[in-house]
């Protein structure tokens, strides 16, 4: 049984009843009045699609020496590489895939993906609690409220554990979901913590594998980081087909998964979830 009050949560104080829209839907494109709604959770949600973007250049253009230092320092660089990820991640600052392309840099392959993968688990594990203790009242009021979003909480917490699994999975299949506001949903729904985290890992492991192979290719052709990539390795036309090629697996990726999800039955039930 989940711990989510299926009893629908009347909005906070300082909502905005244009926010509502008509009985059972909320009106998404009244940014202003979600906004109102959210109160300091809108805020976070904005900063955790904004500093992400930051953070990857900071760790692009950083690649070369912090790479060094972890590998010369290695306990401690492992141990300051899965903190920075669990934290990094887990509290919206940096994007897990720049963090995975780290991994693979300095690494290498097979120790990079276990290693990010442990990142991501403690990621997903430190976004899980700080979003369910920061927005769950907030986000739980806007979903009880909305049939859409009555269907996907019902996805995620009232049919078995690995349906919730599934669930998890194919959502964070997608690149274009940000890491820290999908914890914010799954933490705010009431989603049973062991089949979110299973969910997450497996979910971002598609993605996550790609990106620490081309982190381990780009080290392994002898370049010191991304500059010395391109005027010492492959070059500028080598690069941009790697990219292309990744960003394509991700799409095709991407694709299968939303077409799973398609063909789930999210259908809200008349009895709620169990």
């Amino acid at each position: 049984m989940s711990d989510f009050d299926p009893t629908p949560a009347s909005a906070p104080k300082g909502s905005s009843a244009s926010s509502s829209g008509s009985a059972g839907e909320v009106n998404w494109n009244d940014l202003p009045g979600l906004f109102r709604e959210l109160g300091p959770v809108a805020v976070l949600a904005v900063a955790w699609t904004t500093l992400p973007p930051l953070a990857l250049i900071l760790i692009l253009a950083l690649l070369g020496p912090v790479s060094e230092w972890m590998r010369a320092n290695e306990g401690l660089g492992l141990a300051a590489f899965l903190g920075f990820f669990a934290f990094g991640a887990g509290l919206g600052l940096s994007p897990t895939h720049a963090l995975a392309l780290l991994g693979g840099w300095t690494f290498g392959f097979a120790r990079g993906s276990g290693f990010v993968l442990i990142g991501i688990a403690l990621g997903s594990t430190i976004g899980f609690v700080f979003s369910k203790a920061v927005g769950r009242a907030r986000i739980a009021a806007l979903l009880a409220r909305d049939r859409r979003g009555t269907a996907v909480r019902e996805a995620l917490i009232g049919r078995g554990a690995l349906r919730t699994a599934g669930v998890v999975a194919l959502l964070r299949v997608s690149p274009s979901s940000p890491f820290a506001v999908s914890n914010l949903i799954f933490g705010s729904s009431g989603t049973s913590f062991l089949p979110y985290l299973l969910g997450s890992v497996v979910g971002l492991m598609p993605r996550t594998l790609l990106v620490v192979s081309a982190g381990a290719a780009g080290a392994a052709s002898g370049a010191r980081d991304i500059v010395g990539l391109v005027k010492e390795g492959p070059g500028w036309l080598a690069l941009v087909a790697g990219i292309a090629l990744l960003v394509g697996s991700l799409m095709v990726v991407s694709a299968l998964a939303q077409r799973a999800l398609r063909e789930l039955d999210l259908r809200p039930r008349a009895g709620g979830p169990n």
